[in-house]
């Protein structure tokens, strides 16, 4: 079984559980995403896209070299396990999906939102992509537009 942290959090929070099943036979493996716990922290924010972390999950699965795996995910480490499920031939066998409310509620309280004020309008893709950016910010420089669309 692969169990698999939220943003915020780390491989550990998984060791109750992990203990549990262990007396019962079952091998638990916990990673910790690039950037949190004790993995090794991204050159750049922008490398903290789901991307990433299913290249590093699914070289993982490969390390494992298993036919199949039991996924429990919470929140971000569910996301990931949707994703890899997802894709042709995933050796996914079970996917839990664990979403915690407390955690819910300060994701949502700690990231930028991008909501307009009531009843604005953009003029244009420009306009748009311009609030965009002041929103995010927070999160490292974004990549550049292709242009309008």
């Amino acid at each position: 079984m692969v169990c698999l942290h939220g943003l915020t959090r780390n491989g550990g929070d998984f060791d109750p559980l992990a203990q549990h099943l262990a007396t019962r036979g079952m091998r638990v493996i916990a990673p910790d995403l690039p950037g949190r716990g004790r993995s090794e922290r991204l050159p750049g924010m922008h490398h903290y896209v789901t991307a990433t972390y299913l290249s590093a999950m699914t070289a993982l699965l490969c390390r494992l070299d298993v036919q199949e795996v039991d996924w429990v995910g919470t929140s971000l480490g569910g996301h990931v396990g949707m994703e890899l499920a997802a894709r042709h031939g995933a050796p996914l066998r079970r996917l839990v999906l664990e979403r915690l409310r407390r955690a819910s509620a300060r994701c949502r309280a700690q990231s930028p939102r991008p909501q307009r004020p009531h009843g604005k309008q953009f003029n244009s893709m420009d306009d748009l992509e311009r609030h965009l950016r002041t929103v995010y910010e927070p999160f490292g420089t974004l990549p550049m537009s292709s242009g309008g669309t």
